[in-house]
């Protein structure tokens, strides 16, 4: 049987990410192993020639939210496990 001692777990932040999280914790938790809670994210390339500033992209707005995201699955690991 394999021993885990770390998860990676990569989440888009989508309705499921939640059931990931706690299923992961789970795992985890059976195994005495860490988890990383992972979000990756891109920015779009700038195809147009017409954009005023092609560097820029609105990314802030992106990270705020996937910090909460991140926040509120971190609260639930420190709630649960």
């Amino acid at each position: 049987m394999l021993d885990f001692t770390h998860l990676l777990v990569p989440l888009d932040l989508g309705a499921a990410s939640r059931l990931v999280v706690e299923e992961a914790l789970s795992l985890a938790r059976r195994f005495g192993a860490r988890a990383t809670l992972l979000h990756a994210s891109w920015s779009a390339p700038c195809v147009y020639g017409g954009a005023a500033d092609p560097s820029y992209w609105p990314v802030e707005g992106l990270l705020d939210v996937a910090r909460d995201e991140l926040d509120a699955a971190l609260n639930v690991a420190k709630a649960r496990y």
